[in-house]
């Protein structure tokens, strides 16, 4: 490092401190470093959410079936839910 004055005359003294350039150990060129590429993957979550939802898709006519003959029990009456049976399914689902 090294200081200068700039005092002149009629010129109150400013002091400039110069430092010397600060350099990384190894590198030599004045480039920056390579940076990394950016990359994208798949995780496993999402190829398992991938599977399910054409899971989902393959068995949709017969969702559709199930999901009209539940409709028309609630509607005559005689759709009775077992409650320990719910409870039971929540239970192992962790709801």
């Amino acid at each position: 490092m090294s200081v200068q004055s700039t005092k002149g005359p009629g010129q109150s003294g400013a002091v400039i401190k110069q430092f010397p350039a600060v350099r990384e150990k190894g590198n030599s060129s004045t480039t920056p470093p390579a940076e990394r590429a950016d990359s994208a993957g798949i995780t496993e979550s999402a190829r398992e959410l991938s599977r399910a939802k054409e899971a989902v898709e393959a068995s949709r006519d017969v969702r559709a079936e199930k999901v009209k003959a539940l409709k028309a029990a609630i509607e005559n009456g005689t759709y009775a839910p077992d409650p320990e049976e719910i409870a039971r399914k929540l239970l192992d689902r962790g709801i």
